[in-house]
């Protein structure tokens, strides 16, 4: 608020460090004098006014209702998740951390093991000059250059990790060590600490205004950051667990940003794999490679799954080179056989960029507008980066509106049919909800006939649901 008010107000507000102070010396918001707290407190709700008047009369049109029919009420669902919370089970919490605690211990004497000389695993400046230095080191040659000393972030040490001739463990071992100590930092420690002693929950916030795409953000703890693909990521989440006699269910929304993009582009092909129930990365390979569906080997299906999900990424011959490891110029050729087999997809693309360039932003499915700014920068860099967010806001927006607008469906549904079941959580395309034990399976219904029924779109929107006594047991 403060940003804006002194942007269109030109207004400078009194800051809350003025009241409070900071670092060591700041105190609670309740041991401000009331003398100072009063005008704090007005001067934020005749700001919030003021900019009310400036804005509202901007609203019209598709805005209004994008404003009116979405976003308005998903206030009050956010705010029904946030006070539901979900319960946490400390211990489970707390013996995952013991046994990751005895890994990194062991890590800590195979580095000790492996290095030339004793140093602190923690310090990039230690643990460059192990790897590059000629004469103590073990004489690595350097990929990346940083400030001040060598660069040894993750793609720097997955590269040495994967190199027949990098002749030791310490870059695979430093990996290793570094992705579980911030689970244990991020994760098990932090969670423990934000359990409300009272509920035996953690209220996390799911923010509307937390990203440019107008995806929901999570925060105080970021519940959507915690790792799905990973063992330990899925360990951590059979801590989150339902009150006694309740479970969970869970559903999540089957390739959305893919299927809207089929959608939004209109590409006849995409548009009938999906309405066949195709494998549509193994559809698109066929495509692509011009192989009988049925012949499509794995190395292909994976080809085209990395430029169906980095399509609207923008993705390079570059990134997509790195991910199949294969020739910048391999990767390129199949970029350019996609959009010459897939030329709906390639037109919408640039009809996106088209409109960027011509009203300075894009819409998504509903109308929510995203300013691209840079769009017709001088800096090709620049440029390329403005196009490739005008193309990705379109499609990503687009599916976050389809999932809020869901949101909104399910809370109704559920408050009318079952009160006692409560939406806790959504995880990017996913939703969870607690309820009764004797309901899971009606509620399980519900969520699936609600989201597939969110909008209607050209291609079939499919909601896989699965019921689980904790996070991590349907997936």
């Amino acid at each position: 608020m403060d940003a804006v008010a002194l942007g269109t107000l030109d207004y400078e507000c009194i800051s809350i460090k003025e009241l409070i102070g900071t670092g060591k010396s700041q105190i609670s918001f309740n041991q401000v004098p009331l003398v100072d707290a009063c005008p704090y407190a007005a001067e934020d709700v005749d700001i919030t006014f003021r900019l009310w008047n400036v804005f509202e009369p901007q609203l019209s049109g598709n805005l209004r209702t994008l404003y009116e029919k979405v976003e308005m009420p998903l206030v009050r669902v956010l705010a029904a998740m946030r006070i539901a919370g979900i319960k946490v089970d400390p211990h489970e919490l707390q013996q995952q951390r013991s046994v990751i605690a005895k890994r990194i211990e062991e890590l800590k004497n195979e580095i000790e093991e492996v290095a030339p000389y004793s140093f602190n695993p923690d310090s990039p400046k230690q643990l460059s000059e192990v790897l590059f230095d000629g004469e103590n080191g073990l004489g690595i040659k350097p990929l990346k250059r940083g400030k001040s000393f060598h660069s040894t972030n993750v793609e720097v040490l997955e590269k040495l990790a994967s190199d027949p001739d990098v002749d030791t463990e310490l870059p695979s071992l430093i990996l290793e060590y570094r992705k579980l100590t911030k689970l244990v930092n991020t994760y098990l420690v932090s969670l423990v600490e934000v359990i409300n002693p009272a509920t035996g929950r953690i209220h996390a916030s799911f923010n509307q205004t937390g990203t440019s795409t107008g995806r929901l953000s999570s925060s105080d703890p970021n519940l959507q950051n915690i790792p799905i693909r990973s063992e330990i990521g899925r360990n951590i989440r059979k801590a989150f667990i339902p009150e006694n006699g309740n479970l969970f269910v869970a559903a999540d929304y089957s390739q959305v940003e893919l299927r809207m993009l089929a959608h939004l582009s209109g590409d006849e092909a995409l548009l009938q794999a999906f309405r066949d129930g195709q494998d549509i990365h193994r559809a698109v390979a066929s495509e692509v490679f011009g192989t009988a569906i049925e012949e499509v080997s794995d190395e292909q299906r994976s080809a085209a799954k990395a430029v169906n999900f980095g399509i609207v990424y923008g993705i390079t011959k570059w990134g997509l080179s790195r991910q199949l490891k294969c020739s910048p110029e391999r990767s390129e050729q199949i970029i350019d056989d996609y959009k010459s087999r897939f030329k709906g997809i390639d037109t919408f693309l640039e009809t996106c960029v088209a409109q960027a360039n011509e009203l300075g932003y894009v819409e998504t499915i509903e109308h929510r507008r995203r300013q691209i700014r840079s769009i017709d920068s001088n800096n090709q860099q620049q440029r390329a980066l403005a196009e490739r967010v005008a193309i990705n806001s379109v499609v990503q927006g687009s599916a976050a509106d389809l999932i809020k607008v869901a949101m909104n469906n399910v809370h109704q549904r559920l408050s009318e049919e079952f009160p006692e079941a409560k939406l806790l959580m959504q995880i990017h395309d996913e939703l969870v909800v607690e309820t009764p034990e004797q309901h899971a399976e009606a509620v399980r219904n519900l969520l699936v006939e609600v989201m597939e029924s969110a909008m209607d779109l050209n291609v079939p929107i499919v909601a896989d649901a699965s019921i689980g006594s904790n996070w991590a047991e349907w997936k």
